[in-house]
Formats: structure tokens, C-alpha cells, sequence
């Protein structure tokens, strides 16, 4: 039953994170690759040059291994390229929950997260999906 239920969450995946974005920021759409700089920190600022704010649950967090197999990177390769830049003098702030992840990015101007369900996105003042080119 254990293996079935690990099925399910690995195919669900894309559904079950969405990279989601301070409701100001004017990006709309980055690739996989830009994907990965941005949620790992190598990414520090904005085309229009202000400075990015990264909010997202520990590296090793379900949301974030869903994420980086959406995009493509082994998570242990994803959780690298964050703690490097976490050392490295990245705006990367950590919080505990997933509403965490919501609630700060809608009240961090130039921010970006990583959010566990898609479906509550939508109805979150602040906050609006970011869209990962296939």
C-alpha cells in the first residue's frame, strides 16, 4: 500500500507545488533551468535589477522534492544549489509551513516561493502563479 500511495504523490507532483510570485513581480513565465536559479538563490534579482526574496520550507521539505522533479533536477542536486547559496549571501529566508511560504510572499515585495497545492493560489490576495515552460 506504501508503494501505491509513493505512486500517486510522484505522478501528482506538478499539481501538488506551484512556484508562485509577489503579485507585483513582472515575470510571468521562466524556463526550467531559469527556474532552478531562481528558487536556488543563483538568481538574485529581477530583469528591472531589484533585489529577489526567496521564501520556501526547509530544502528537504516534500514540497520543494516535488518542485525539483517538476523542473526536471534531483532533489539532493536541487537542496545543494540552495544550501550553497543560503552561505553564499542569498536573500533565501526558511520558514516552517507552506502557509508560511503564501503569507510572506504576499507581503515581501520582489519575492518568490515555492507553495505546496496550486488550487489556493488563485483565491490569495498578493500572490499569483508562476508559469514554468515545459
Amino acid at each position: 500500500m506504501k508503494y501505491l500511495l509513493l505512486a500517486v504523490l510522484l505522478t501528482a507532483h506538478p499539481a501538488m507545488t506551484a512556484p508562485i510570485v509577489q503579485a507585483q513581480v513582472n515575470i510571468k513565465k521562466v524556463s526550467k533551468t531559469r527556474a532552478l536559479e531562481l528558487f536556488g538563490g543563483t538568481m538574485r534579482k529581477w530583469p528591472d535589477g531589484t533585489r529577489i526574496t526567496i521564501i520556501i520550507q526547509e530544502p528537504d521539505a516534500l514540497a520543494n522534492k516535488f518542485f525539483a522533479a517538476s523542473i526536471g533536477v534531483p532533489h539532493n542536486q536541487f537542496s545543494t544549489v540552495v544550501n550553497k547559496n543560503l552561505n553564499d549571501g542569498a536573500d533565501i529566508r526558511v520558514v516552517g509551513s507552506a502557509n508560511q511560504v503564501l503569507i510572506a510572499v504576499a507581503a515581501t515585495p520582489n519575492s518568490a516561493g515555492i507553495y505546496s497545492a496550486n488550487k489556493y493560489v488563485e483565491n490569495f490576495d498578493g500572490v499569483r502563479l508562476l508559469e514554468i515552460e515545459q
